[in-house]
């Protein structure tokens, strides 16, 4: 630029920031339009699936209570799962057009990923802690007999079902240490089923309580707590 001068230097630069400027501006404009139009197509009115009303009314000691949508309580029924379907379909086709959905998600399972430790606890000569390696559905249960002996696997709820639809939704050791009782419950949160195992030869027993999910948890904590006390094949060796 030796041969301009120096008003000319100056007009060159300010045309070269006007220009960045300007690029700037358009970019951010764009942006704004695009999400902008997202939001407003995100927004728009959408049709819900009708959820019928039934007649259905409970009377509790005299007083009335309506209870419409008892029906889809029935998660078996084909009523039922047609408008689950539904619901689904509306659900994930609005979601599946949130533009950041994709990076929100990435991110999130980079934070996730680390290691996992559940605070340990002891009952009879046996240590139990829950470990989860970073992204797995569920933390497994460990048990070992010395803090630094080989920890063994007590129960791994990750193969309680192929599909990931079973989940461990309660334990509790014996006070020697020697069984585990454990509740697993179905995606459809119908059934809960308890079951009992040796923390020694990590063997299940065949004895188990399934109840509905209706019934207060410490119902069902104390039948569990009646059913094993009574089941002699459940005794710790």
């Amino acid at each position: 630029m030796s041969g301009y001068s120096t008003t000319g230097r100056v007009a060159v630069v300010v045309l070269f920031f006007s220009a960045i400027v300007a690029v700037t501006l358009l970019s951010r404009a764009s942006a704004q339009n695009s999400t902008a139009g997202v939001t407003q197509q995100m927004i728009r009115p959408m049709n819900y699936p009708v959820a019928r009303k039934s007649d259905q009314v409970d009377d509790y000691h005299g007083v009335k209570v309506a209870d419409p949508y008892r029906w889809l309580e029935d998660l078996d029924s084909e009523e039922t799962r047609s408008w689950i379907e539904a619901e689904n379909k509306l659900s994930f086709a609005f979601l599946e057009a949130i533009p950041v959905r994709s990076a929100l998600k990435d991110r999130l399972t980079k934070l996730w990923n680390y290691e996992k430790y559940g605070p340990p606890f002891k009952e009879g000569k046996r240590y139990f802690y829950t470990r989860n390696s970073g992204l797995q559905n569920q933390s497994i249960l460990y048990t070992v007999t010395s803090l630094d002996g080989q920890p063994q696997v007590a129960i791994d709820p990750n193969t309680l079902s192929t599909d990931g639809t079973v989940a461990l939704s309660g334990t509790a050791v014996s006070d020697d240490g020697n069984l585990l009782a454990y509740s697993r419950v179905s995606s459809t949160a119908a059934m809960m089923n308890r079951r009992a195992t040796r923390s020694r030869e990590r063997t299940t027993s065949r004895n188990s309580i399934t109840t509905s999910s209706a019934h207060r948890n410490r119902t069902i904590r104390s039948s569990m707590s009646a059913r094993t006390r009574k089941t002699g094949c459940l005794a710790a060796q």
